[in-house]
């Protein structure tokens, strides 16, 4: 048997294992690196982050109050000097905080501006013996004092009335320079050219009228004219009288005088070149039978709705002592008037007619009328106390939807539901929890309200439809903005559902959809009104930008203006109310696109357009807050608008319910609500309706709201 060698296997190489090369390091860079200013001047320093896949930066100064610094763009900051002194501006990696670069700034104070010396007059003529008074004023000085330099021509000779003031008197024919140095800086001066004349002085000029002495009857005209000699420009006079019994008709030199009572007149006509020269006629006026006096009204007719109002205005002719007027309406309770002399502001507060009367104070037979008819929306509600229903967040459970049904002290139930919450994967809204709700309350004899929330609380398929904006909030994440189209016509869609289902059931529905939650806070502030997250306010501009508006302000009313709109179509038969905060910091107008936001709804609707803040508490807010001063211009033209407690009241409070009382009296008084005027709501947290201890303030507060 034959036995074959076996052949040796070839040997492979394994590779070592080369462990790939860490990434570069992040660098950033800044230019410039430094910079000179004077107060009140800027610079743009833009920043450059390489090796990272965010390019955005923050921006810090140290130390503080030496420059002010306005984010322009994502990687461009502009430093504008405040006060003298050194800062370092520093702009750190949003991807990696570890890396920063930094400018260093030096401010300097602005230059004190030069002393500067005027007079008045600069020229003047006169002659021998005449005088003329030269006044000087210094500017940008401590001292105002000037001295006065001696004319050494002897053309004039100076005496000093006081630090800044010198008369000059005529001595000789010729021309001379009177100045004025500055005592503090006697390189400031200013000087007055003065010219001595010696010839004879122009003759006076005289004004005279005629015919000098007329008499008319009432009724009757005269016309006078004026005469004026030795005048050098102009001839014109002006014409006036001080009297009551005529009336003058003035054309050129010429006055049409006409008796108005019986008495008699000084008619005078002053020359315009010299105003202390004048000449006068006397009319003397007889009487005759007084017409009757006769009042006019305008408007005759008018027509407001409850909230608003309108002028009407009292004309009285032919009265001899007084064209005053009383104002009266008849019947009462459907306007209210606020009488200003011959005018009066009328204001509708009930549906129906009302005839308001001007009554001649002199003639009390002699009067005239307006019919004024009040329209619309009359304040019958909703009032009362709402119990605020905690909001279901989870879809698959949540709070019993007749939570506080059975609480005797509420008017109604605020029910909360999210947008993720209701329809978390695009299959429509999931009613069930809603209806439960809702139903719960009409089953109790309550009213019910409503949110749907958007915002920070939008389901994450939202984000995903083509060409929609996205709003990353720094710790709250993905938000919606109201100027989105595409989160419009969703929006809109969801509200068509909601109000096919509930329009005409609820008291009021929240206009949402224009802050991040219920409220419109959109960007958050710092306490000085600054942005607290700049990241924030940049990348919204730059939505806004985007979505071709010029900044995230001017964007925001837009779209506030078009929800506003949009829930006054869809919600027909429901009232719809904006939960107010400022949308932007305070430094960025937050407070001031509110405003025009909030006047936008009540003007344009105010039958049916409310305000809600969330900032009631026992200690707040004062009465000069801007949410209750949007609180009381809103509740005269639509009831439907009231207060969101802050925080529950009794688990802060050592001695329950003392706070509760406190912030709910502080909140009727605000609404103006009594129990026979009643207006206004006011939403209060579960813990505060259903402990006991809050029962005798819960019955007079719902007293108060009309319940």
């Amino acid at each position: 048997m034959t036995t074959r060698a076996h052949s040796p296997q070839p040997q492979f190489a394994v590779a070592p294992n080369i462990p790939e090369p860490p990434p570069p390091p992040i660098i950033v860079t800044v230019d410039p690196t430094s910079a000179t200013l004077t107060v009140g001047d800027h610079v743009d320093i833009e920043s450059t982050v390489e090796n990272a896949s965010n390019q955005s930066v923050t921006w810090s100064a140290s130390p503080n109050g030496i420059v002010s610094l306005l984010i322009i763009s994502p990687t461009t900051v502009r430093a504008t000097g405040l006060s003298a002194g050194e800062v370092v501006v520093t702009a750190t990696s949003v991807e990696d905080p570890t890396k920063n670069a930094s400018c260093s700034i030096s401010v300097s104070d602005l230059p004190p501006p030069p002393v500067t010396v005027t007079v008045e007059p600069t020229t003047a003529t006169i002659t021998v013996s005449e005088t003329v008074d030269i006044v000087a004023t210094v500017l940008n000085a401590g001292d105002p004092s000037v001295t006065w330099d001696d004319d050494p021509n002897g053309i004039v000779s100076l005496v000093v009335l006081n630090p800044t003031t010198v008369r000059a008197t005529g001595l000789s024919s010729g021309d001379t320079v009177v100045t004025a140095t500055s005592v503090e800086d006697p390189i400031a001066n200013a000087s007055c050219a003065v010219a001595v004349d010696t010839s004879p002085p122009p003759p006076p000029i005289t004004v005279s009228v005629s015919p000098s002495r007329s008499r008319i009857q009432v009724g009757d005209d005269v016309v006078l004219t004026a005469t004026v000699t030795n005048y050098q420009s102009t001839n014109a006079v002006t014409w006036s009288t001080s009297s009551i019994h005529v009336s003058l008709s003035p054309s050129g030199n010429t006055c049409t005088v006409t008796g108005v009572s019986a008495g008699t007149a000084i008619v005078v006509a002053t020359s315009d070149e010299d105003p202390t020269k004048n000449g006068s006629g006397s009319v003397k006026v007889t009487d005759l039978p007084n017409p009757p006096i006769v009042v006019t009204v305008d408007p005759t007719t008018a027509t407001v709705t409850v909230g608003t109002g309108t002028t009407i205005t009292a004309t009285v002719t032919n009265y001899q002592s007084t064209n005053a007027v009383t104002w009266s309406v008849t019947p009462t309770g459907i306007v209210t008037l606020t009488p200003a002399g011959n005018d009066c502001d009328v204001t509708g507060v009930a549906l129906g007619e009302a005839i308001v009367t001007a009554t001649s104070d002199e003639d009390p037979t002699k009067n005239a009328s307006c019919d004024v008819t009040v329209e619309g929306f009359a304040p019958t509600g909703p009032f009362g106390l709402f119990y605020m229903v905690p909001p279901r967040n989870n879809p698959d459970h949540g709070p019993d939807p007749d939570q506080g049904a059975d609480n005797i002290y509420a008017q109604g139930r605020l029910i909360r539901q999210p947008w993720a919450s209701f329809d978390p994967d695009n299959t429509g809204p999931n009613f069930t929890w809603l209806d439960a709700a809702v139903d719960a309350s009409e089953n109790a004899g309550q009213l019910s309200s409503m949110e749907y929330l958007a915002g920070v609380l939008s389901p994450r398929w939202v984000w995903d439809e083509e060409g929609a904006q996205e709003l990353i909030l720094t710790n709250e994440g993905s938000c919606t903005v109201p100027w989105d189209p595409v989160f419009q016509n969703l929006w809109r869609t969801v509200n068509e559902a909601f109000a096919a289902r509930y329009d005409g059931r609820l008291a009021y529905v929240k206009l949402i959809g224009i802050g991040k939650q219920s409220e419109t806070f959109l960007i958050a502030q710092n306490p000085d009104g600054t942005p607290r997250y700049p990241a924030d306010m940049a990348m919204a501009n730059a939505l806004a930008v985007q979505a071709g508006y010029p900044d995230a302000v001017t964007a925001w009313l837009a779209g506030a203006i078009w929800l506003t709109d949009m829930y006054n179509e869809v919600w027909p038969n429901t009232p719809f109310v904006m939960g107010v905060g400022p949308p932007f910091p305070e430094s960025e107008g937050g407070s001031a696109v509110l405003a025009q936001a909030v006047d936008y709804g009540h003007s344009t609707y105010p039958n049916r357009f409310g305000i809600r803040p969330d900032n009631l508490y026992f200690n707040r807010p004062g009465p000069t807050d801007p949410s209750v001063i949007f609180v009381q211009q809103t509740v005269v033209t639509c009831s439907t608008t009231g207060f969101q407690f802050f925080l529950d009241q009794n688990a802060h409070d050592n001695n329950p319910p003392a706070k509760l009382d406190q912030a709910l009296t502080k909140g009727i008084g605000y609404l103006g609500s009594t129990n026979s005027s009643p207006r206004g709501f006011i939403e209060v947290f579960p813990q505060d309706m259903d402990d006991p201890v809050s029962i005798p303030v819960l019955v007079a507060a719902a007293f108060d709201l009309g319940f």
